[in-house]
């Protein structure tokens, strides 16, 4: 079985709103489990090995967006086992004072009194010409806010996540515990001989949203200025929120292809299969302790077992 792990943070924070936070304890409870769930490999080998044994697995991890923590916490706990991952960087944050829009987001929400909260929300509502949250739910507001967020380009998100700023009548500054690495930071990490490093757009925009000529010079810039910064050669790209037909399409693969990539990651809990090199499934990993991701793998396991064994019967 082959498997690819997505992680974004290894860090603690008093709030994790979108589940991307796993702390250093459990990461390093996830590392114990893997070394004796499996082989943990670099991405190259994972795709390329034909030596899998029936029965064994390979692992591999990988990171996304590009944050500090990835450099100061994850990168040495996997030197310090000598553990090979890859990192997927957003080329447009590499050493930017400002934080992912979500992040942003996050925290312009709750300062937000009633009134402009309402306004803003009834304007998003009429553009996707859906109801309104009903009574304002906050919860209901949050989902309708972060949803157009996500559908929107850059310079939309830019302009709502501004009038939010506005509207708290403070000013707003990035935060340390938020910010990307630098490009330092990258060149370093790249140099390492058991890392990998990734494309993960310039803007952290889903692809899909972009035409067939915008998607490939999304890619190709992308590529070119994380190889600029590390001095290594670019060939793996994962796809921002990565859910097939949603997040990307057939353009955005032939778009990577064009671009000289020779892989592209999804998300989704799926085993991989080599032969589809461009919509590589990835795993979303929580924070959980060790045992509970061990129960969660081998569970997705039997599933996929028992999926190719009903395939087996019904074949003719």
């Amino acid at each position: 079985m082959r498997l690819v792990l997505l992680y974004h943070r290894i860090y603690t924070l008093d709030a994790n709103p979108y589940g991307t936070l796993v702390s250093p304890k459990h990461f390093e409870e996830h590392l114990d489990f893997l070394t004796s769930f499996g082989e943990i490999v670099s991405l190259h080998d994972l795709l390329t090995r034909d030596d899998l044994k029936s029965g064994s697995n390979l692992i591999s991890i990988t990171f996304d967006d590009g944050y500090f923590d990835n450099f100061t916490i994850a990168a040495p706990i996997l030197l310090r086992r000598n553990l090979p991952a890859a990192f997927f960087v957003v080329s447009g944050s590499i050493g930017s004072d400002r934080e992912f829009w979500w992040d942003d987001f996050a925290r312009v929400l709750p300062l937000l009194k009633a009134s402009p909260l309402c306004s803003i929300a009834s304007d998003i509502s009429e553009r996707l010409g859906v109801a309104s949250p009903r009574d304002f739910c906050y919860f209901e507001t949050r989902k309708l806010l972060y949803r157009y967020l996500k559908c929107s380009r850059a310079v939309e998100r830019g302009r709502l996540l501004e009038i939010m700023r506005q509207h708290t009548g403070i000013e707003i500054h990035r935060r340390r515990d938020y910010r990307s690495m630098t490009a330092a930071e990258v060149k370093i990490l790249g140099e390492a001989e058991q890392f990998t490093l990734g494309a993960h757009t310039t803007s952290h925009q889903s692809m899909s949203l972009l035409s067939s000529e915008e998607q490939l010079t999304d890619a190709v810039d992308c590529k070119a200025k994380i190889e600029e910064i590390s001095g290594q050669p670019i060939w793996a790209f994962a796809f921002p929120h990565g859910v097939r037909y949603q997040d990307f399409d057939e353009k955005s693969t032939l778009a990577l292809k064009c671009a000289g990539y020779r892989a592209g990651f999804c998300v989704a809990e799926q085993e991989v299969d080599c032969r589809a090199k461009f919509r590589v499934p990835r795993i979303f990993i929580r924070d959980e302790p060790g045992s509970c991701l061990a129960a969660r793998l081998n569970s997705l396991i039997r599933t996929w077992a028992d999926l190719r064994l009903e395939r087996r019967r019904t074949e003719p």
